[in-house]
């Protein structure tokens, strides 16, 4: 009875041969390749930690009621005003036919949940059944949402036309005023009632966590 052929060790030896046969040149950019992706790995894990002890020193200065318990996302927060020019920012609601543009000073006195997002930026539109879920939380009432693209009408209400999303979605014109000038989607930013933005967020986040909402019921109940 004959035995199966077996291949793989075959395989590995020319594979070997292979790589033993490699110019010098190409084995130094693997390896230079290789030590590349391991700093890079550890100056990403360095960053994290940073960013995590600095908004562990943010949130000790928080009062109490203020502090979303058990935070786990990555955010770094800051605290700045905002400038005239972001103030004054026109945003154009999508949904509504002929309603006039809305401002940022128009809504202080309450929080707000501002989303920088793209109709082309998968992640952005992958996180957006998460805010949704947010704004129904009873802790995120009062909280104005902002779901805010510098796209045209036409597209963003073309790519709503094929999506069942229950947010408010606006568009403004570029460019964008310096705080908002992330220049990377999504980009989410968290403005007090004074109207200071007290976290700056680049990337996705798990914004349907429940210290998330606390976190706004806690801007809107204090001072």
């Amino acid at each position: 009875m004959e035995q199966p052929v077996r291949t793989a060790p075959r395989r590995s030896a020319i594979l070997f041969a292979a790589l033993v046969k490699l110019p010098v040149a190409a084995l130094i950019f693997f390896v230079g390749l290789a030590a590349g992706t391991a700093l890079t790995l550890a100056a990403v894990n360095r960053a994290n930690r940073m960013g995590q002890a600095r908004m562990a020193k943010m949130m000790a200065r928080l009062p109490a009621q203020r502090r979303p318990h058990g935070m786990q996302l990555p955010w770094l927060p800051e605290i700045a005003g905002l400038s005239p020019a972001a103030r004054s920012w026109a945003l154009h609601p999508v949904q509504v036919g002929a309603a006039p543009p809305v401002t940022l000073a128009q809504l202080k006195g309450r929080p707000v949940f501002l989303d920088l997002w793209a109709t082309w930026c998968a992640p952005c539109v992958a996180e957006l059944p998460a805010i949704e879920a947010l704004s129904r939380q009873p802790s995120a009432a009062g909280t104005s949402f902002v779901l805010l693209s510098t796209e045209s009408e036409s597209t963003v209400r073309e790519f709503l036309r094929r999506r069942a999303i229950s947010l408010p979605f606006y568009i403004a014109t570029p460019p964008a005023p310096p705080e908002f000038s992330e220049g990377v989607y999504p980009a989410t930013f968290i403005i007090d009632r004074d109207g200071r933005i007290v976290v700056r967020h680049v990337g996705t986040a798990r914004w349907d966590d429940p210290s998330v909402a606390t976190f706004l019921r806690g801007l809107k109940e204090t001072r």
